[in-house]
């Protein structure tokens, strides 16, 4: 079995992929401008389309888990465009999603060995 942690923030993301005690890193980096408002009418306040499908390109079809952490709401937006476009392939293998800071790659993959039942990395 294999497991992917999903580290992101509003610019940025790393996805490490867990598997027989393997891990691999690849990185997604959003290029267009991110404009933060609290008038959520504003249209000038989206997420990154392309960010996101470009984080999801780096999960399908590998994963049979998924944890998102990272700071902010990032993650949680990620999650609502995953079940708007891709619901029958990847917003069914997220398992959760936890507030994470900015920690370091060891950091990330302590937690995720303990938050992912034995067996399943």
């Amino acid at each position: 079995m294999s497991a992917y942690v999903v580290w992101m923030d509003s610019g940025h993301a790393k996805v490490f992929h867990l598997k027989g005690g393997e891990v691999s890193v690849t990185k997604a980096v959003r290029h267009d401008r991110d404009h933060h408002t609290a008038n959520k009418n504003d249209s000038k306040h989206k997420d990154s389309p392309k960010f996101f499908q470009d984080v999801a390109d780096h999960l399908k079809g590998f994963s049979d888990r998924v944890l998102l952490v990272g700071p902010g709401v990032s993650k949680n937006h990620f999650v609502t465009y995953l079940e708007n476009h891709h619901q029958s392939d990847l917003a069914h293998r997220i398992v959760g999603t936890e507030a994470m800071d900015h920690p370091t790659d060891s950091q990330i993959i302590a937690f995720a060995r303990k938050y992912f039942p034995a067996g399943v990395i």
